[in-house]
């Protein structure tokens, strides 16, 4: 690309390396810096690439709504396509359009309530080993929660070796990613260094994994509600809809994606819940009161208003997806400024959830901000933590179902209680984790009392 005269101001940074070293320390407070000091539209450089940082809702509206075949994915998006090939969340134009359109009917709401009964079991199965004071890091049991309800409800994989067979490597490849997010030269993987031999190790085991249940679910020659099935079915009634190679770039996408940004998502409700026992104290009573005892079911869903408001609010303040990137595909404006091809764009849920134009009170954790008329008549990226536009994320449905029945679960026979003095601060990775983990002491419900009622509710974050 060819950078313009009018192009966004932002920090000059180091000759070679940029704003690197600074996005490196913390890219939240990074981000958070850039937009402060030189507003809404604003650039950076990593290394040798020039991005752009967009914070205004008309922009966000044109790059992901209204001219969104103006802009394709970003370089850090395209980078998941060495492990997950050109499944939903990589491919573009034509090729994206048309899978799109394939796969839509399988996320289908009709379809995704088939899963309630397995969120539900899932999640009894996991709590079934807690017992009254143990102690727990609530983000590596929601991480493995959330992999075995993704590995049985999109592969059909039920034992626990399966699931674990199939967590491990993710967690991997994952790492994998965030390193190279945050260097300017990697090793290639050809190379055989010893990060290189474990990466690859652990792609080629979910990769085996992942085509040997395509073959048994093949040979089997019955259909299933998982979505391998549903997908295998349409490879079939469908002539040239999908080859092999197609599905196992979608059934690995939707893997990877549909636990990490899940369990990130749970492990910072349990901390907020924790941090603010009058709001658990509240979800703990419609729970009851909705439940009288039993497990949830997707009948229950629409009468636990304030559970779902508790999972939109924590989404608000710690979006899985922090950042969407994007590239222009030719020139462009945005605003006063000139936007060349090439130049890749970086939008944030982060910043945009978290600013005084849509939300009083932005960093206050408050459920009841979630009115039928703030739903109504907020802006549309006061709230985008799934995306927007015809890209908006295709299994938003899913998470928040899973969310709102995994809550509801726990929360009704368990309280997790915070420790004293735990220092937890956002990490950006893949997706923004609670870090170094959530540790929290489990107490059943029967001996809970309620005790704490703090006035007012303000994150520290």
């Amino acid at each position: 690309m060819t950078r313009s005269n009018n192009f966004p101001p932002g920090p000059s940074g180091h000759w070679l390396q940029g704003n690197l070293p600074e996005y490196r320390r913390g890219r939240l407070q990074f981000l958070e810096r850039i937009r402060a000091e030189y507003g809404t539209i604003a650039s950076y450089r990593l290394g040798s690439i020039p991005v752009v940082l967009v914070c205004e809702p008309q922009h966000l509206r044109e790059i992901l709504v209204t001219n969104n075949k103006s802009y394709g994915r970003s370089i850090s998006t395209r980078m998941l396509s060495e492990f997950f090939g050109n499944g939903l969340l990589i491919s573009e134009g034509e090729r994206w359009l048309r899978d799109r359109r394939i796969i839509q009917p399988t996320f289908a709401k009709e379809h995704i309530e088939q899963f309630a009964d397995c969120m539900v079991r899932r999640t009894s199965d996991c709590i079934e080993l807690w017992n009254q004071g143990d102690r727990r890091d609530a983000l590596l049991d929601m991480q493995s929660l959330t992999m075995s309800i993704a590995a049985e409800t999109l592969l059909g994989v039920k034992l626990h070796e399966e699931v674990a067979a199939i967590h491990d490597p993710h967690e991997i490849i994952r790492g994998h990613f965030d390193y190279r997010m945050e260097h300017l030269w990697v090793t290639p993987r050809w190379i055989p260094t010893r990060h290189n031999r474990k990466v690859n190790a652990a792609y080629h085991a979910i990769r085996k994994i992942v085509d040997d249940l395509i073959a048994k679910r093949k040979n089997e020659h019955q259909s299933g509600t998982d979505i391998l099935s549903r997908l295998i079915q349409i490879q079939r009634s469908q002539a040239h809809a999908m080859t092999d190679q197609q599905l196992r770039d979608q059934v690995l996408t939707f893997l990877f994606a549909g636990h990490e940004t899940t369990a990130s998502l749970l492990g910072w409700v349990w901390w907020l819940l924790g941090k603010f026992p009058d709001v658990a104290n509240r979800l703990h009573d419609e729970i009851d009161d909705t439940l009288q005892g039993k497990r949830p079911t997707i009948a229950d869903v629409p009468k636990l208003r304030y559970t779902d408001k508790v999972i939109r609010e924590t989404l608000r303040l710690f979006p899985s997806a922090y950042v969407m990137g994007r590239q222009a595909l030719e020139d462009t404006h945005l605003g006063e400024y000139d936007i060349p091809r090439g130049t890749n764009l970086v939008i944030s849920p982060w910043l945009m959830q978290r600013d005084s134009r849509f939300w009083d009170h932005p960093l206050d954790f408050d459920p009841d901000r979630w009115t039928d008329s703030t739903q109504k008549t907020m802006d549309q990226f006061a709230w985008f933590p799934f995306g927007a536009g015809p890209r908006i994320c295709i299994g938003k449905a899913f998470a928040m179902l899973e969310s709102v029945l995994i809550v509801a679960t726990i929360a009704s026979r368990f309280n997790l209680v915070l420790p004293s003095n735990q220092a937890i601060e956002p990490h950006a990775s893949v997706t923004i984790r609670p870090s170094p983990g959530v540790q929290v002491i489990c107490h059943e419900r029967t001996s809970f009392r309620k005790e704490f009622s703090p006035a007012r509710l303000e994150t520290t974050l």
